[in-house]
């Protein structure tokens, strides 16, 4: 797990593999693709995240609702990691009932990068 530190080898089974983002970036020479694999792991209330290679600022604990809306009206994250948190929302969308509309949060996928 990049950036956040030693996690416990049990920590570590409960990760669970969810999909894979298959993507392409258009670059000087030509279009790049890519692929980020996504799995979700659920922490403990009282986890805390700890900085080992300097790659990171800081860590917020910020309510699903606030990090959908950063990635629906900011550029604020890197768009691949914009298409993580997507695909995460609309796959708890589709576990519950929420706030969050679908077509929201779909047409920050077509946005011109």
């Amino acid at each position: 797990m990049q950036g956040g530190g030693e996690y416990s080898e049990a920590l570590a089974r409960q990760v669970v593999a969810v999909g894979a983002i298959s993507y392409c970036v258009e670059a000087p020479d030509g279009l790049k693709p890519d692929v980020q694999f996504c799995f979700d792991l659920e922490l403990p209330a009282d986890f805390t995240p700890r900085n080992t290679d300097g790659e990171i600022d800081e860590f917020y604990l910020w309510p699903i609702a606030k990090v959908a809306e950063i990635v629906a009206e900011t550029g604020e994250f890197k768009f691949n990691c914009n298409l993580v948190v997507i695909d995460f929302l609309l796959r708890m969308v589709s576990y519950r009932r929420s706030t969050v509309t679908i077509s929201r949060y779909a047409r920050v996928c077509i946005v011109d990068q």
